[in-house]
């Protein structure tokens, strides 16, 4: 089964959350630049079908778009974005999370078929008011 991969490429700690799960998903900062990095990350299964904690990706109507909530201690108010991958189930998906943008690849790097949309003004407040015990919560 492939995974979904989120990764902080920021030098803030982060608290994720993927389609309205109970809790959030911890995420450290990144570590200062050195001969190599590695970035910290949340994992989690992709499906035909999307889920809490679990990402849908497909053709099929199960799959959908996908919301991500963000947390970041370098941001006073919470990003939202829509992520959506119309690419095989089988293969793993990155997302690369940068101060205000987020950007995906499959494990062969492509990001064909692959989307990401943040949430306008009222869809942001829409969202908030929809997921307030997660925002509560925030770390």
């Amino acid at each position: 089964m492939a995974n979904v991969l989120f990764l902080n490429a920021t030098p803030f700690t982060t608290a994720l959350n993927l389609n309205a799960n109970d809790t959030n998903a911890q995420v450290g900062a990144m570590a200062p630049p050195a001969p190599s990095v590695t970035l910290p990350g949340a994992a989690y299964p992709i499906s035909a079908n999307k889920g809490p904690n679990v990402f849908g990706a497909g053709t099929g109507p199960g799959g959908g778009e996908n919301i991500l909530i963000r947390i970041s201690t370098g941001s006073s108010m919470p990003q939202f974005w829509y992520l959506k991958a119309q690419t095989s189930v089988a293969l793993d998906l990155y997302f690369y999370l940068f101060g205000d943008k987020v950007f995906g690849v499959d494990q062969t790097g492509s990001s064909a078929g692959i989307s990401t949309r943040q949430a306008t003004i009222e869809e942001r407040q829409r969202l908030t008011r929809q997921f307030a015990s997660v925002l509560t919560a925030r770390q």
